[in-house]
């Protein structure tokens, strides 16, 4: 609503009474020069210009109630406004640094469990070589002892079966213990491979008897004690095993553990992230609302001011008139004697 409500200015008005004066003077003095005195319409039309006068403040006084009221209304809503505008403004100022806070948090925590789960995997690959490395070298001693066993056997066989046993009963130290398994070997007539492989083995072991013995008896021990190695490897492999199962257990379970905090740690990241665009979308919005707001509320103040000037110029414009004709009746009064 503009803030010119009909309203006159006050140069306007005071060039019109001047004017009105003027022409009453005249027209008084054109009818007493003609020697024609209706005074009766002279005095009506002084007071049609007072009515009017009248009419047109009633006029300018409603129009500046109701334009008032728009003013007042208008500053209201708009400071209401402003006021939700500001209280949103923070709202979400602090939208965004709450979110900003959650992401730079779940940023670190993302970072600490993707080293922690690196570590994890790391160490199971270094726990998987080395359980590789272990079983390899259990298959290769196990394999190894155990062909040694049967060879042992088939030594014993060979030797019971085609050496005197005049030869087999002479009780031999461990000093001279390959001398003599080599006699009887060679009596045996054992195969050349064979015999190599029997008197490394022996000698590999390093014999060492707590009282003489025959040569059937020493191999007989070799042998117990080969199985009784087998048997002792078998137990640690099942352990070393045993092991690696439960650290590979314990590092999976870690690894998942964590994978599943990682993944809903980068859920959380990912709402904070759509949280916080959406409360700076909201904001730069919000802040050009504000800001539009608060010129409409400036602009306003302006016109309702301005508004206020003009009905108090028009107020007293109207108000000199009437004094003006009101003396002009005088005038007429006094000239006629009336």
């Amino acid at each position: 609503q503009d803030s010119s409500f009909n309203v006159e200015s006050r140069s306007h008005r005071v060039n019109m009474a001047g004017r009105t004066l003027d022409t009453l003077a005249f027209m008084s003095l054109w009818f007493i020069g003609l020697a024609v005195t209706p005074m009766e319409k002279v005095m009506t039309m002084l007071a049609d210009v007072q009515m009017k006068l009248v009419e047109n403040g009633k006029t300018s006084d409603l129009a500046f109630t109701n334009y008032s009221k728009f003013c007042s209304h208008g500053k209201r809503d708009l400071g209401y406004d402003i006021k939700d505008g500001e209280k949103t403004v923070e709202q979400l100022t602090a939208t965004i640094a709450k979110t900003s806070s959650e992401i730079d948090v779940s940023t670190s925590k993302l970072q600490e469990l993707q080293g922690a789960i690196s570590k994890s995997e790391a160490d199971l690959t270094q726990a998987q070589g080395m359980r590789e490395k272990e079983h390899q070298e259990h298959q290769n001693a196990h394999g190894e002892l155990g062909e040694a066993t049967e060879m042992l056997g088939r030594a014993i066989k060979t030797l019971s079966t085609k050496v005197k046993p005049s030869l087999l009963q002479q009780k031999v130290d461990g000093d001279v213990l390959l001398k003599a398994l080599g006699a009887v070997v060679d009596a045996a007539s054992i195969p050349y491979k064979e015999r190599e492989s029997l008197m490394s083995f022996v000698e590999a072991q390093n014999y060492i008897s707590p009282k003489s013995q025959n040569i059937v008896s020493i191999l007989e021990d070799m042998k117990m004690k080969a199985r009784e190695e087998l048997n002792t490897m078998a137990v640690a492999e099942k352990q070393s095993l045993h092991s690696f199962l439960m650290l590979k257990q314990s590092l999976e379970m870690q690894i998942s553990a964590d994978q599943k905090e990682m993944d809903q740690a980068k859920l959380l990241k990912a709402t904070a992230q759509q949280e916080k665009a959406v409360a700076e979308a909201d904001l730069e919005g919000t802040e050009k609302d504000l800001a539009n707001d608060k010129e409409s509320l400036k602009k306003l103040e302006l016109s309702c001011s301005q508004a206020t000037r003009d009905y108090e110029d028009s107020s007293k414009s109207r108000a000199e008139e009437m004094d003006a004709l009101k003396k002009a009746e005088k005038v007429l009064a006094e000239k006629t004697g009336a």
